[in-house]
């Protein structure tokens, strides 16, 4: 095969970045959700600190502190979709979803404009 067959296309290339910064931004929402989620669980502990008891609690706050980090590894564990490489860092996950990190490896940043049509 030449090396213009084994090319992808252009358009492809352009559909396959988009897809997967759809995908990073969505498990971005959801890892930032789950460090909401588990907020809110360490928050409900502490108001009901009172009511149950104490294993109780314990594993209340274990699981305020298992969500986060269960909705985080999809979003960690992203990789660039130009260069393949680790795209993000644990700091990561407080960042905006609107203003994300440029990749660390080669710089590509998911909410640039990718073109539609090439």
């Amino acid at each position: 095969m030449t090396d213009v067959q084994t090319a992808l296309d252009p358009q492809q290339e352009n559909r396959r970045l988009r897809a997967a910064a759809e995908t990073m931004r969505s498990r971005q929402r959801l890892a930032l959700g789950g460090v909401a989620a588990g907020a809110m669980v360490i928050g409900a502990r502490h108001q009901f600190a009172q009511v149950i008891p104490a294993p109780v609690g314990l594993a209340v706050l274990a699981g305020g502190i298992a969500i986060p980090l269960l909705a985080a590894i999809p979003f960690l564990r992203s990789s660039c979709p130009k260069c393949r490489q680790r795209y993000h860092s644990l700091a990561s996950v407080f960042r905006h979803p609107d203003n994300p990190a440029d990749c660390k490896s080669c710089g590509f940043n998911i909410n640039k404009h990718i073109p539609r049509y090439s």
